[in-house]
């Protein structure tokens, strides 16, 4: 049930037009520390999300609280960044070009969530 919870507030970002982000916000707030649980991490992690509307046509997007960079921006951006080193030492086999997939499909998934610009236009 938890984890339905949260992907649902994580497509409520693009489908539900009807909300308000800071209505968005609080469920997906809530929806996350549901599904991973209420430790202080996810606690700490939880405070910095935010769904805003941002760029030129006021996308609805999945964001850092503060700076209001969106999650797929930053994710997108650590393309073709070498392995760190945590990952490495946790799955050594892994080669750079099985990294970028992991980082473009991520990026993608969280770009899934974001409300298209051409619906924003019209």
């Amino acid at each position: 049930m938890a984890r339905e919870q949260f992907c649902q507030a994580l497509a409520a970002i693009s489908e539900r037009p009807d909300l308000h982000p800071d209505e968005l916000t609080a469920q997906l707030r809530s929806a996350l520390l549901s599904f991973a649980s209420e430790t202080p991490d996810n606690k700490d992690a939880a405070q910095l999300v935010a769904v805003l509307q941002t760029g030129e046509f006021q996308q609805r997007r999945l964001c850092l609280s503060r700076s209001g960079v969106a999650f797929a921006q930053v994710v997108l951006s650590a393309g073709d960044c070498p392995v760190p080193s945590c990952v490495r030492e946790e799955f050594p086999d892994l080669t750079q070009d099985e990294w970028n997939a992991v980082i473009h499909v991520t990026g993608l998934t969280l770009m899934a969530f974001e409300t298209e610009p051409a619906d924003e236009a019209r």
